[in-house]
C-alpha cells in the first residue's frame, strides 16, 4: 500500500484543506485530480511564495461570497415554501418531503439554493415547520415549510374545530329533519 504524499494547496478542497496548506493526500487523488486541476502542486520553496500570491486571491474572493452569503440570509430569513402532496384524511403524506422538493421550491422563488445546503429530516405529515438552511459554517437560517394537501390546499385535514362545528351542524340537521317525521307520527291514531 503506497505512503500518502504531501501536496501544497493552491485552493481550498472541502475536507482536505485551505489553499496554502500542505497536507497528506492519497497517491491517486493528488495524481488524478489535484495536480491535473492545478489545485495543488509539490511544496516545494519556490511553490511556496508562488502560493502566497493564490491565498491574496482567495481571500479577496472569499469575502465577495461572504458578503453574496449575508445578502442572500436576509432574503432567506423572509422566505417560505409551500409544497402541494397528496396524503390520506388523517393528513399522512403517500410519501414524504425531502431536501430535495425544498430546495426546488426555493429555486422557483430565484434562490440559489441546493439540496445539501437544506437540513432536515423527511417530512410525512401535513402541516407547518421549520427547515434549516446552512450555506456555509458562518451562514444559516431558518425558513418556513408549510406541507399543503393537493386537493384541499390546507396544511392540515384533521382541523379539530371545524370536525366539531360539522358534527354539531349534522347533528342539528338531523334533529330538525327527525322533528317532523315524529309529529307525523304523533297525529295519525294507531290502528
Amino acid at each position: 500500500m503506497a505512503a500518502n504524499v504531501q501536496v501544497l494547496l493552491r485552493r481550498s478542497v472541502e475536507a482536505v484543506g485551505r489553499v496554502g496548506e500542505v497536507v497528506r493526500v492519497k497517491p491517486g487523488f493528488a495524481r488524478n485530480y489535484l495536480f491535473p486541476y492545478g489545485i495543488a502542486v509539490l511544496p516545494t520553496k519556490e511553490n511556496l511564495r508562488l502560493v502566497e500570491k493564490d491565498k491574496a486571491i482567495e481571500a479577496a474572493e472569499e469575502a465577495e461570497k461572504a458578503k453574496l452569503r449575508a445578502e442572500m440570509l436576509v432574503k432567506l430569513a423572509a422566505a417560505s415554501v409551500s409544497i402541494e402532496v397528496k396524503s390520506n384524511p388523517e393528513g399522512h403524506l403517500f410519501g414524504s418531503v425531502g431536501a430535495a422538493q425544498v430546495a426546488s421550491g426555493l429555486a422557483s422563488q430565484g434562490f440559489a439554493v441546493e439540496e445539501k445546503h437544506v437540513r432536515m429530516e423527511p417530512v410525512k405529515q401535513l402541516g407547518e415547520y421549520e427547515v434549516v438552511i446552512h450555506l456555509a459554517a458562518d451562514a444559516e437560517t431558518k425558513i418556513k415549510l408549510w406541507v399543503l394537501d393537493e386537493v384541499t390546499k390546507k396544511a392540515s385535514k384533521a382541523d379539530p374545530e371545524a370536525e366539531k362545528l360539522a358534527a354539531e351542524k349534522a347533528a342539528a340537521e338531523k334533529a330538525a329533519a327527525e322533528a317532523p317525521k315524529a309529529a307525523k307520527g304523533a297525529k295519525k291514531p294507531a290502528k
